[in-house]
């Protein structure tokens, strides 16, 4: 695959390196003045200071983007609404209401498990009904972990000592659903820490109803540490932590959904949506595994490898 990366202010080019390793045909430039657009199969963008220059560049030449969607800023979407109605300002009032009000919806929805955000192609069709445009050009940027920080972490941490610890990290809202999680480990009489790595007004909830459940609530500071030496991690909804997780060498169950699966393939462990009778079963037998972790780790330069494989292939 030949690859166009956008590299600005001493951005670390380590990870494209290492795709030429695996046989990818890299191109850093600095400025976008002059493009090689017939010898390139995807332009690339890692960092906020390049994506919106990586996007445009995209459009002028017809080519594959790959960015992480939090880079993006949300109009850049909408393709159509963008290059057809103009500046938002300037469309009449009745129109961008009707917009504001569907964008309004894809955000409720964006709470749903199998259409987590625009970072999977299976939220897409939900997009385009709410949008009411059929043909509406959707851009797919899977989540993608910080691999240098990881990185960095794993170099200065020799030895990780593991312990009789489940993490979870996610906000404290109804729909995290950490109440099942919660009520799966009471149902195999779990005597580990339970790690909550997030925030919000259900923390209060969750110590009413741990019973005897040791939890421990721990500083987002500290995430790679507590997930690496965790005996695993539990991540209902989040597939942005679950990747964190593998490059930490630490297993991870979900409940099944087309968003975790597409994101995160085969690499987690699934259980059926909203069982926790199932969860806690898969629990139960993971903690009851020898060396489970050992399956599990992968190298960071296959992730980016995969992303702008899959960008490229949308």
């Amino acid at each position: 695959m030949r690859i166009l990366a956008i590299i600005k202010n001493g951005e670390n080019n380590y990870q494209l390196r290492q795709l030429e390793k695996k046989g990818h045909s890299v191109t850093i430039i600095t400025e976008v003045d002059v493009i090689p657009y017939n010898d390139i199969d995807v332009i690339v963008s890692l960092s906020h200071d390049t994506v919106e220059e990586a996007f445009n560049a995209s459009q002028r030449y017809n080519l594959p983007f790959y960015a992480h969607i939090d880079w993006i800023p949300p109009w850049m979407v909408f393709k159509d609404s963008e290059f057809n109605w103009g500046h938002i300002d300037k469309i009449p009032f009745s129109e961008k209401m009707n917009f504001i009000r569907k964008y309004q919806n894809i955000v409720m929805y964006w709470s749903m498990a199998d259409v987590k955000s625009m970072s999977a192609n299976c939220f897409h069709s939900l997009m385009r009904e709410l949008i009411g445009i059929p043909d509406l050009t959707i851009y797919t940027r899977y989540p993608r972990p910080d691999i240098d920080s990881i990185s960095e972490f794993l170099k200065q941490k020799e030895d990780i000592e593991i312990k009789d610890e489940i993490t979870c990290v996610s906000r404290f809202t109804p729909h995290k659903r950490i109440s099942h999680l919660i009520k799966a480990l009471q149902m195999i009489e779990y005597e580990g820490t339970l790690n909550l790595i997030g925030s919000g007004e259900d923390k209060n909830m969750y110590d009413a109803i741990k019973g005897n459940l040791n939890i421990k609530y721990v500083s987002d500071l500290d995430k790679y540490e507590t997930i690496a030496h965790s005996r695993l991690v539990v991540s209902l909804w989040n597939a942005t932590v679950a990747l964190e997780s593998l490059l930490l060498g630490t297993p991870v169950i979900t409940y099944d959904s087309e968003y975790m699966r597409e994101t995160c393939c085969n690499n987690i462990t699934y259980v059926t949506n909203n069982s926790s009778s199932e969860l806690a079963r898969e629990i139960n037998k993971m903690l009851s595994t020898e060396n489970i972790r050992k399956d599990y780790l992968i190298s960071e330069d296959d992730i980016l490898e995969k992303l702008i494989i899959k960008a490229v292939r949308r």
